[in-house]
């Protein structure tokens, strides 16, 4: 039996506002590093200025996160938080083996969250990409065989 996959769903909440979250807080966070990088190069010190930055991580973390449907999410957080342990905990860096274990513990969870919500936002980039490609070009196909029935 051949069949065709022509639409990939991960998404688990559909509502235009929560796409509109996740785009909204990606280009308040753009726009908050141009401020940035423009403050910086005309040597303006710019101490407010990367709250927008913060603000637009966790509003399109939050978007990100609430669009990807649970389980591509711990999928996702298992990778991540095995990654944060490891480079944080375990094996800190060279810049990180003077920082107590609890600031270590801190920043494997911060790396945790936003490596989660980044990756569940690629996953759902690559699977409208693919959906929207599947439309004209056909999608992957794949061949199964029915299974013989064991005694």
């Amino acid at each position: 039996m051949a069949y065709q996959v022509r639409r990939i769903d991960p998404f688990w909440f559909r509502h235009p506002l929560i796409a509109a979250l996740t785009i909204g807080g990606i280009a308040l966070g753009l726009a908050g590093l141009a401020v940035q990088a423009n403050a910086s190069a005309a040597g303006v010190a710019a101490p407010g200025y990367g709250t927008p930055v913060y603000i637009g991580l966790i509003l399109g973390g939050m978007g990100a996160l609430l669009m990807t449907k649970p389980a591509v999410s711990a999928a996702v957080g298992c990778v991540a938080l095995l990654g944060g342990i490891s480079t944080f905990v375990l094996q800190p860096s060279a810049s990180g083996e003077g920082l107590p274990l609890l600031s270590r513990i801190v920043a494997a969870l911060v790396w945790w969250l936003v490596y989660t919500a980044l990756m569940d936002a690629v996953v759902l980039l690559a699977a409208s990409l693919y959906n929207l490609f599947a439309l004209s070009f056909g999608g992957v196909t794949v061949d199964l065989e029915e299974a013989a029935d064991e005694p």
